[in-house]
C-alpha cells in the first residue's frame, strides 16, 4: 500500500510540541531498516530499506478557517498518520481536523499515536481531569458513514515515549514496526544486537587507546592531545556554523524557497564531507527540501509553479518556464498559448529566447538543457553531459553558442547549431548558480556557492580572473553594458563591483540587512539596482558606490529587480505576491501590480517598456500595463 503514496506517513502535532515533531521526523527518515528484514514480506508488502519521505506540517494554521489544500493533498498522499499526543494536541483544533480528514479517507486503521505528555483517556476517567487528556477527540471515537464523529469509542494504537511508559527509543521502534508492517520484537531484538556490537566496538577502541597510552612517549602524547583539542575546537566551530546555516535553510524552506534552501544545505553538507561527519539535522532538512520539490509536482498537476517569464526581443511573445517540466510560448497580445515545449523529465529551472527569437533554450533538474524551434516547438538538440541539476542556460549575444550553469560545479559552452559541447569551465568547488556571456561574447562570468565569481575566455575555456573576497554564497553575476565591469550579489548582504581587466574590487555596495538576491546594471551602465531579502531594493551610483535611492514598501523579501529599457523605472517582484514599479529619479512608487495569489518569482519589462510580465507560484504569468498597473492578460 505505501508504494502508491508520495509519503510513508504524515506527522500531525500541536506546534507547542514542535520539538517532538522535529525528533520523530528525523528519527523515522534517518532510520535504516536492518538488512535481513529488507525485502521480506510485511503487512503492506515488501519491507523497504528506508522510510522516506515523511511529511511534517511546518506551517502555523491558526489564521485559517479550514485545512489548506497543501495539507489536504499531503494527507491524501500519506499511507499512515502519526499523531503526537499531549494535552496541547488534545486541545488543538487543527490536529483534530487532520485526524478527521485522514479517517474520512477510509484509513482509520492506519493511525499511530505517540504519547509524549498527559494521560490516555483522562477525560473519561473519574478524578483524572480532562485537562490531562492526551488523545484528541477524533482519535478516541469512531466516525460514522457521514464522516462525523460518533459516540463509539476506539482504542488507538499508541506508543508511549514517556519515561514511565515505553521510553523514547522503544516508542520509536513501535512506530517503526507499525509503519513497516512487521513485529515490534524483531526490531527490538535487532536493536539490542546492534547495541551489544557497539559496546564491543567501544570496548575494543578503549583497549586500543589504553595500549596507545602505554606505548606513547610523553612528548608524543602531549602533541597528540594538542592536535586532538585543536581538531575538536574546529569541529565545534564547524558544527555551530552548520547549525546556523541549517536553521536559515529551514526558514527559507518554510517560505517555499526550495532552491535557496537547497543551495545553503549543499554548502553545509560540503563542509561536513571534508570532516567525514554529517549533520543529521542538515540531512533531514535537505531531505525535506527534496520532498518539497516532489510535493510541488503533486500540488501543481500539469500546470506547476511558474518560475520564469520573459518577453521575446520583438515583444510579440512571452516564454514561461514551470516546475510542471515544460516551457510554454504565449501570444503577448492575446494570452493564447501557442506552443508547449515538453520533453524534460524533471522541473524546468529557466528558459530563454535566442537573440533572433527563432529558438528557445531550457535548463532542467533532469541534468540536461534543450534547444527548441520557437515556431514549431520541435526539439532541435539535447545538451547532455552535466552530472547534476542544470540551473540556467542562455544564448551568446550572436546566438551561436549557449552557456549552462550546473549544480555539478561546472559551466559548459555549447555550439547552438549542433548541440555539441565545446568547452567545460571547471574550477568551482560548489554549485554554479549562474553563467552569462559578456556583451561581445568573448568572455563568460560564473557565480558559485563556493563564494567566488570567475571570468573565463569563452573561446578557450581558460580562467582569466578569480573574483574572491565574498563571505557568502554568490547569488548572481552580470557584466556591465560595456563589458568592463562585473556586479555580483551575495548571501553576505552585499553587492560588489569588479574591474574585469584587473580582477580588483572597485566598489562594495553595503547597506542591505539580509541576503542580496540579485544585482543588475542600468542600460547605460551608470547605476545598479539590487534586490534583497530585507524587503527592499536599492539603487546605487555605479561610479562611486553611493546609495542613491531606497525602494521600500514590500512586506516580504524582494526576489528580483530590473530596470526598464530607458532606465527611468524599476520593477520589483516580491514574496508579498505583488510587483511594484518605481520612478528611478525620485524613488517614488508609481503602481502596484496586485492580483497574484502566491509568491512572485520574476518580473521584466517589455522591450518598449510599456508592459511588464510577472511569474508566480500561483501557476500563472500575467501581463500588466506599466503606466496604469492594470492587468492586461492572465497566462496559465
Amino acid at each position: 500500500m505505501p508504494g502508491a503514496f508520495a509519503y510513508r506517513a504524515f506527522v500531525s502535532y500541536s506546534h507547542r510540541d514542535r520539538k517532538w515533531g522535529d525528533w520523530i521526523h528525523r528519527a523515522l527518515e534517518n532510520y535504516r531498516v536492518p538488512k535481513h528484514l529488507v525485502g521480506s514480506e510485511g503487512r503492506d508488502g515488501r519491507v523497504p530499506a528506508r522510510l522516506f519521505p515523511i511529511f511534517r506540517d511546518r506551517e502555523e494554521l491558526s489564521s485559517s478557517s479550514d485545512l489548506n489544500e497543501q495539507i489536504k493533498i499531503a494527507l491524501e498522499q500519506s499511507a499512515y498518520l502519526i499523531v503526537i499526543c499531549s494535552p496541547d494536541a488534545a486541545s488543538s483544533r487543527w490536529v483534530n481536523e487532520e485526524i478527521l480528514a485522514f479517517k474520512r479517507l477510509g484509513r482509520e486503521n492506519r493511525i499511530l499515536a505517540l504519547i509524549v505528555d498527559g494521560e490516555p483517556d483522562a477525560a473519561a476517567r473519574p478524578g483524572s481531569g480532562p485537562a490531562r487528556e492526551c488523545f484528541p477527540a477524533a482519535l478516541r471515537f469512531r466516525i460514522g458513514s457521514g464522516g462525523a464523529l460518533t459516540n463509539e469509542r476506539v482504542e488507538p494504537l499508541a506508543a508511549d515515549a514517556r519515561s514511565q511508559g515505553d521510553g523514547r527509543n522503544n516508542a520509536k521502534l513501535k512506530l517503526l514496526a507499525g509503519l513497516l508492517g512487521i513485529g515490534y520484537d524483531a526490531l527490538r531484538r535487532r536493536e539490542e544486537q546492534a547495541a551489544r556490537r557497539r559496546a564491543r566496538v567501544y570496548q575494543a577502541v578503549a583497549a586500543a587507546m589504553a595500549l596507545l597510552a602505554l606505548l606513547a612517549a610523553g612528548s608524543a602524547w602531549f602533541a597528540f592531545q594538542k592536535q586532538h583539542e585543536a581538531e575538536y575546537q574546529r569541529d565545534q566551530t564547524l558544527q555551530a556554523q552548520s547549525r546556523l546555516l541549517t536553521q536559515t535553510a529551514a526558514d527559507r524552506l518554510e517560505k517555499a524557497d526550495v532552491p535557496v534552501s537547497t543551495a545553503i544545505l549543499l554548502e553545509v553538507l560540503s563542509r561536513h564531507r571534508t570532516n567525514q561527519s554529517f549533520d543529521p539535522a542538515a540531512i533531514s532538512v535537505f531531505q525535506e527540501a527534496r520532498a518539497r520539490d516532489r510535493l510541488l509536482a503533486v500540488l501543481s498537476g500539469h500546470a506547476g509553479y511558474v518560475v520564469t517569464a520573459v518577453y521575446s526581443r520583438d515583444g510579440a511573445r512571452v516564454l514561461t518556464a514551470s516546475l510542471d517540466k515544460t516551457a510554454r510560448i504565449w501570444d503577448a497580445a492575446t494570452g493564447t498559448q501557442t506552443l508547449v515545449l515538453g520533453g524534460h523529465a524533471e522541473p524546468v529551472r529557466s528558459a530563454a529566447f535566442s537573440p533572433d527569437g527563432k529558438r528557445v533554450v531550457t535548463a532542467s533538474a533532469d541534468k540536461t538543457a534543450r534547444i527548441w524551434d520557437a515556431a514549431t516547438g520541435e526539439q532541435i538538440a539535447l545538451l547532455g553531459g552535466h552530472m547534476d541539476v542544470v540551473e540556467s542556460a542562455v544564448f551568446s549575444p550572436d546566438g551561436k553558442r549557449i552557456v549552462t550553469a550546473s549544480a555539478d560545479k561546472t559551466a559548459r559552452i555549447w555550439d547552438a547549431s549542433k548541440g555539441r559541447q565545446t568547452i567545460v569551465l571547471s574550477g568551482h568547488t560548489d554549485v554554479v548558480a549562474s553563467a552569462a556571456f559578456s556583451p561581445d561574447g568573448r568572455r563568460v562570468v560564473t557565480a558559485s556557492a563556493d563564494k567566488t565569481v570567475r571570468i573565463w575566455n569563452a573561446e578557450t575555456g581558460k580562467q582569466i580572473m578569480l573574483l574572491g573576497g565574498n563571505s557568502g554564497l554568490m547569488s548572481s553575476a552580470e557584466f556591465s553594458p560595456d563589458g568592463r565591469r562585473v556586479v555580483t550579489a551575495s548571501f553576505d548582504k552585499t553587492a560588489r563591483i569588479w574591474d574585469v581587466a584587473t580582477g580588483k574590487q572597485i566598489m562594495l555596495l553595503g547597506g542591505h540587512t539580509d541576503v542580496v538576491e540579485s544585482a543588475a546594471f542600468s542600460p547605460d551602465g551608470t547605476r545598479i539596482v539590487t534586490a534583497s531579502f530585507d524587503k527592499t531594493a536599492r539603487i546605487w551610483d555605479a561610479a562611486t558606490g553611493k546609495q542613491i535611492l531606497l525602494l521600500s514598501g514590500h512586506s516580504d523579501l524582494v526576489e528580483s529587480a530590473a530596470f526598464s529599457p530607458d532606465g527611468r523605472r524599476v520593477v520589483t517582484a516580491s514574496f508579498d505576491k505583488t510587483a511594484r514599479i518605481w520612478d528611478t529619479a525620485m524613488g517614488r512608487q508609481i503602481v502596484i501590480l496586485s492580483g497574484h495569489a502566491d509568491t512572485l518569482t520574476s518580473s521584466a519589462f517589455s522591450r518598449d517598456g510599456t508592459r511588464v510580465v510577472t511569474a508566480s507560484l500561483d501557476k500563472t504569468a500575467r501581463i500588466w500595463d506599466a503606466a496604469t498597473g492594470k492587468q492586461i492578460l492572465l497566462i496559465g
